[in-house]
């Protein structure tokens, strides 16, 4: 991002230039920069810039989200798991119960 930032600046410099000379009454030198289109090229290089920040991003997020969903099973598999246990434990449990109450 700071060489989005930096190519900003730059623009703005050029900006604020040709503003200048404008406001000072030199049109004609405000068009000669103008029209080297480092206006443009500065422009162009941010939008690079930011297409290439934006598709690091999505490449990113779609690891992110991979990674989650991987993580969502292993939990989902970790719960099923311990309902079973569970429901196995309180048979055994009340198995146990019935042994001992009907031997009295």
């Amino acid at each position: 991002m700071r060489l989005v930032e930096r190519e900003m600046l730059l623009k703005f410099e050029e900006l604020a230039e040709t503003v200048q000379l404008v406001q000072g009454g030199l049109k004609i030198k405000a068009v000669e920069i103008v029209g080297l289109n480092k206006g443009k090229q500065y422009m162009d290089n941010i939008r690079e810039l930011l297409e290439t920040f934006a598709y690091a991003e999505l490449v990113l997020l779609e690891t992110r989200k991979r990674d989650f969903r991987s993580n969502r099973m292993q939990i989902y598999t970790l719960i099923f798991v311990e309902v079973a246990l569970f429901i196995g434990l309180s048979v055994c449990t009340l198995s146990f119960l019935r042994r001992s109450f009907s031997n009295r």
